[in-house]
């Protein structure tokens, strides 16, 4: 469930960006330079090792612990969260 979401966010994030949306020539993006490249790296990787060694983890455990009627009503209750955002 969990990678089923990281996975819709990644594709709605990749097909939102203007690269994607316009053309984007290969000199362009070669000359562009991330001053924070060191920091955004580290970070990524940071959050990689969180991802693959806490929260996989513990989203296969709540998989198997809790009962499908549990699971469904955090669910519903995170939905009805952000109804007053999509409304």
């Amino acid at each position: 469930m969990t990678r089923r979401m990281m996975v819709t966010v990644g594709l709605a994030l990749a097909l939102g960006t203007p690269a994607l949306a316009g053309e984007v020539s290969p000199e362009r993006v070669a000359s562009e330079h991330d001053p924070i490249e060191g920091f955004n790296r580290k970070i990524f990787w940071f959050n990689d090792k969180v991802d693959v060694y806490v929260l996989e983890p513990v989203a296969k455990g709540w998989d198997r612990i809790a009962p499908d009627r549990v699971q469904r009503s955090v669910s519903n209750f995170f939905v009805n969260l952000r109804s007053p955002i999509v409304i």
